[in-house]
C-alpha cells in the first residue's frame, strides 16, 4: 500500500511539475507559493551541473535568481527546494542522486527482512516507508528520527 502511496505521489507531483495546465509550474495563483516551481527550479538547475550538481546548500542561489526574475514571489530568495529527490539531484547531480537511491535500496533491503520479533519490524518499517512517502515534498534527509527509525531498523531486521 505504501508502495503505491508513493507512486501516486510521484506521479501527482510530475503532473503538477509539467504540466501546461499549470504554466510548466510557475503560476502562483494570489501570489502563493508553489512546491511545484521550486521542483521545476531544481530540475533546471540539476541540468546546469547534471554529474555533479550546483553544490550542496547552494539552491538558495537559485531561488534568489527566481524572485529577481518575478518566478518566485518576494521573501522567497531563501527556499530550500522541499523535495529530499529533487533537491538532492539539483545540489549533487546524478552522483549524490545516485547515492541517495542506494541508501534507500539498502533501507528497502532491510524491510523485506523482519527478524524475530515481526510486529516490532512492522512497525518501524511502516515508519520509515511513511517517511518515504513524505520525502517528496520534503527533505527527510535532515529529520533526525529518521535516523533514529534507521537504527532501529537495522536492530529489528535480520542478518
Amino acid at each position: 500500500a505504501l508502495v503505491v502511496a508513493f507512486a501516486l505521489g510521484l506521479a501527482g507531483n510530475a503532473l503538477l511539475v509539467w504540466s501546461p495546465a499549470t504554466g510548466h509550474g510557475y503560476t502562483m495563483p494570489g501570489g502563493l507559493m508553489s512546491y511545484s516551481t521550486l521542483k521545476v527550479l531544481a530540475v533546471e538547475a540539476w541540468w546546469t551541473a547534471p554529474i555533479t550538481g550546483i553544490g550542496l546548500g547552494t539552491f538558495h542561489d537559485v531561488t534568489a535568481q527566481a524572485v529577481k526574475h518575478g518566478r518566485l514571489p518576494a521573501g522567497w530568495e531563501a527556499t530550500d527546494p522541499h523535495s529530499t529527490w529533487t533537491g538532492r539531484l539539483a545540489e549533487t547531480g546524478a552522483l549524490g542522486f545516485a547515492a541517495l537511491l542506494a541508501l534507500w535500496l539498502a533501507v528497502l533491503g532491510l524491510i523485506r527482512r523482519p527478524g524475530p520479533d515481526v510486529s516490532l519490524h512492522r512497525a518501524v518499517s511502516a515508519g520509515v516507508l511513511a517517511l518515504l512517502v513524505a520525502s517528496i515534498n520534503v527533505d527527510v534527509m535532515h529529520f533526525r528520527f529518521l535516523w533514529v527509525g534507521l537504527a532501529m531498523l537495522r536492530g529489528v531486521s535480520e542478518g
